[in-house]
């Protein structure tokens, strides 16, 4: 019996160890990129603008408004991805929102549909370094532009 106890405890002992390890190896990723696509930011914003009408918002008035809760992680991940596309101003702990100039461009009804095009792309690819990266590399290989 008290050798079962023994190994017992030696078990514990490397299960403790091995958990110890995994969390000291395991840390936060910081990406310098959205993590989720453009679009998921862009029916945000969408909902952003026609609730405040291209003025700054109440974070927590704003997520009532849509129907989701301010405090989620999916909630966090939404505003988080929106500011780094550059479409808002702020971040999950402000008191506001607010929409920056190329973020009403995107969304406003009033401009062109080429302009809204135009600053969607801008956001989306140009203004974030690893996407125009990859956008040149695959503009430069096979994909290149065909002449009209």
């Amino acid at each position: 019996m008290a050798r079962k106890a023994g190994a017992t405890s030696d078990t514990i002992t490397a299960a403790n160890d091995k958990v110890e390890k995994e969390v000291a190896r395991r840390k936060r990723t910081v990406r310098s990129f959205p993590a989720a696509p453009f679009e998921d930011s862009i029916d945000f914003v969408k909902s952003m603008f026609e609730f405040g009408s291209g003025e700054a918002v109440r974070r927590l008035s704003l997520f009532d408004h849509i129907g989701k809760s301010p405090d989620s992680g999916a909630s966090r991940m939404l505003v988080t991805n929106a500011n780094k596309y550059g479409l808002i101003k702020g971040n999950y702990a402000s008191e506001t929102l607010e929409l920056t100039q190329d973020g009403v461009r995107t969304v406003d009804p009033q401009i062109p549909a080429r302009d809204q095009l135009r600053a969607k792309i801008k956001l989306s690819i140009e203004d974030i370094e690893i996407f125009a990266k990859l956008h040149e590399r695959l503009l430069a290989g096979p994909y290149q532009r065909r002449p009209l």
